[in-house]
């Protein structure tokens, strides 16, 4: 089970996300609250948020077997769905929308 963490700003918010078995990560991701208000700063922290979530549902095994690629794709995108959701920002919902619209 995946159980990443995540910080906004002064909340902090537990994301569990599905994944192998016995594979778990924790992480922080710690933005201002204010960049999420607008069209552009929520595009940027998508950005941000999206290279970490990546980061940590790589594979750690170092594999790049079929199955680990479409395991890393399936943390990512699982996990970000739900961070945005739980941030709770219309402009990072919109931003986000688009984003996976275009994949």
């Amino acid at each position: 089970m995946i159980r990443p963490t995540l910080a906004a700003s002064a909340a902090c918010l537990m994301l569990a996300t599905p994944a192998t078995a016995a594979t778990a990560f924790e992480f922080e991701f710690s933005f201002d609250k204010a960049r999420v208000q607008t069209e552009d700063g929520a595009r940027a922290v998508h950005e941000e948020l999206s290279a970490r979530i990546a980061r940590e549902c790589k594979s750690r095994r170092g594999s790049r077997r079929l199955a680990d690629l479409v395991m890393e794709h399936n943390c990512h995108e699982r996990t970000l769905q739900e961070a945005v959701s739980r941030i709770g920002s219309a402009a990072l919902d919109r931003v986000h929308e688009n984003q996976a619209a275009r994949r």
